[in-house]
């Protein structure tokens, strides 16, 4: 999925900034899984998004949809989703040593109708396990008037991210606030949430 990271990018991990890297899918595998998650959503296997550990369904403040596809691992497309993710974590645990031993992948759909997600952090309060998430942006295309980006509270200030079409995120899943802004098109994305459990 990714080359080694550079010092800077290694620093900006800690101090709670998002790291961004582009193309980080095979284009062919991107579109790929954009189709699987739309598949998801014409047969009924995307459910509205929850928050926190009991999943309350609040669509003022999230309003996606969502599938866990941790086992699906072993299917087209999701296979190399999840190889691309998996040599993620190699690649951080070398260089950042936050001891990543497992993840769970999660597909989601932004509607074109103002779905949303309020600011938020990836760990829960108290909670150790969540500790790097990384987002992959799967759809087609992406325009200034679509909406949907995300902001990520930085030490100095909000950063507005656009979730341009095979865009990486990462963050430490405990440090960084960040949110998404109402999507005006459909909005796919492929959420690893990795932790230092198997």
């Amino acid at each position: 999925m990714i080359q080694a990271l550079t010092d800077d990018e290694v620093g900006a991990l800690g101090e709670g900034r998002a790291v961004l890297r582009e193309d980080a899918l095979a284009p062919d595998l991107r579109r790929a899984c954009a189709a699987a998650v739309r598949s998801l959503h014409q047969h009924g296997a995307l459910a509205p998004a929850g928050i926190g550990r009991a999943g309350l369904v609040r669509p003022d403040i999230r309003s996606d949809s969502l599938a866990w596809v941790d086992d699906r691992i072993g299917e087209a497309p999701f296979a190399g989703l999840h190889a691309a993710f998996e040599s993620l974590r190699d690649v951080v645990n070398a260089q950042v040593w936050l001891g990543l031993r497992g993840f769970s992948l999660m597909v989601a759909r932004y509607g074109a109708d103002g779905a949303a997600y309020a600011r938020h952090l990836d760990a829960f309060k108290g909670d150790p396990e969540r500790r790097f998430t990384a987002i992959v942006y799967l759809h087609d295309a992406w325009g200034p008037d679509d909406g949907g980006a995300l902001v990520a509270y930085e030490p100095d200030g909000a950063r507005v991210i656009t979730p341009a079409p095979g865009r990486l995120v990462m963050f430490l899943a405990d440090r960084l606030e960040h949110e998404v802004r109402p999507a005006y098109a459909e909005r796919l994305t492929a959420t690893a949430w990795f932790r230092a459990t198997p």
